[in-house]
């Protein structure tokens, strides 16, 4: 057996099962800090569309008291329930536009989720494989090293360009919402 060969697989499976534990960390404060962004922007629409249904309380079968919490879902299906029935135009469009982008937001919001799961996932396999690796490379002849330390390069490097990918995503966008016009 090889000594460097040995040495060298050592310390790939070990610099994997490290990185990758940092990696998922790191995600997981871009995704809590991109999180409350959103939520603080999810809050204001909320504030937004809560204040025109008290405005509006006329026209919607039934008064909410405002010691009620409504989830967002709610407030937006209540805000549609009175536009249908609404004649100012101007208000009508501002609201349109406060609910469109609730929606969008929302959706931004599971994306983020989403990615950041699958890329922490995916970084955990990478992480297990690279322990796992770890483990049995004293019993592993040199060519079947060779084959596991291919193995474990090919998931480490597509586990960390999905993440840095994520974390791109995460940090560099906006909370940008689109109103059709």
């Amino acid at each position: 057996m090889d000594a460097n060969l040995f040495t060298a697989y050592n310390y790939l499976s070990s610099a994997i099962a490290q990185a990758f534990a940092a990696l998922i960390v790191v995600t997981g404060i871009f995704f809590f800090s991109r999180k409350k962004d959103i939520e603080d922007f999810l809050n204001e629409l909320y504030d937004n569309l809560r204040r025109f249904i008290n405005d509006q309380s006329h026209l919607y079968s039934g008064s909410i008291p405002l010691n009620v919490t409504l989830t967002h879902g709610e407030v937006v299906s209540i805000a549609e329930n009175i536009l249908s029935r609404l004649s100012d135009q101007r208000l009508k469009k501002n609201i349109e536009e406060e609910i469109t982008k609730h929606k969008q937001a929302s959706d931004i919001k599971d994306r983020s989720r989403k990615r950041t799961m699958y890329s922490v996932i995916i970084s955990s396999v990478a992480m297990t494989f690279g322990l796992v690796a770890l483990l049995v490379g004293p019993i592993l002849c040199d060519k079947q090293k060779w084959v596991v330390m291919g193995i474990e390069l090919g998931i480490g490097l597509f586990a960390l360009s999905y993440a840095l990918v994520v974390i791109w995503k995460l940090m560099i966008k906006k909370i940008e919402v689109k109103i059709p016009t």
